[in-house]
Formats: structure tokens, sequence, C-alpha cells
């Protein structure tokens, strides 16, 4: 008998990603030289294979907590007729404290902030 037929389709959520569209948001665990000097760390990109791939990100120095660094046309591709869009990939800063620290690092951090002060 003739009829409509509907789908349901619910994506899970991935441990890495958050898709929106086309884009992809990733949280990212920067150390704090690297948000106040600035550098480059290396982040997992999406990739239509099985094989991880990474790409190195710049920091700019001075980077924030929830500061957004976009890198354009490295989300997910859509292929409509003969035109190609892409999405683009954001990476959200976050940073990463170590849970202990050698004597050393305690040393460092002791002068950085009574210097600050």
């Amino acid at each position: 008998m003739p009829g409509d037929l509907i789908f349901r389709i619910h994506l899970k959520e991935h441990q890495t990603y958050e898709r929106n569209g086309l884009d992809v948001y990733q949280k990212i665990f920067v150390d704090y030289p690297t948000l106040v000097l600035g550098g480059t760390i290396d982040v997992a990109v999406i990739s239509s294979d099985d094989n991880p791939q990474t790409t190195q990100l710049k920091i700019p120095s001075g980077s924030q907590l929830n500061d957004v660094i976009t890198v354009r046309n490295k989300g997910f591709v859509r292929k409509t007729g003969n035109d190609t869009v892409k999405g683009d990939s954001y990476y959200v800063v976050s940073i990463q404290i170590p849970k202990r620290v050698n004597k050393e690092i305690k040393d460092i951090l002791k002068n950085l902030k009574e210097t600050m002060s």
C-alpha cells in the first residue's frame, strides 16, 4: 500500500567533537605558559577515514579562557551537485592545570606569584 516512510535519526554525542551543521566545535586544553606567551599545539581534526588526523593550531599570546580559535574549511563537507560546501572548525580554549607538580615547578610558580604581586 503506498504511503509515507518516515525516518527518525538520532546522532550520538561524540566525546571530543560537537557538531553544528557543517561546523565542528572542540574544547582544547592549553597550558598557562602557552596561553601567556603564545605557541602551537597539536589538535585533532575530523577526517573521512579511520585514521585520526592532527594539525598544528597557533595559540595567540594573551589567549583567554573560552576564546574561540577558528580554522576555516576544516569542518564537515557536503557535496551538492557540482558544489562542495565545507564547514569550519572552532576550538574553544580551556586551561590545563596539572594536579601535581614537582618542587622545581612549585618554586618557579612561587617566584612568578611574588613577581606579579
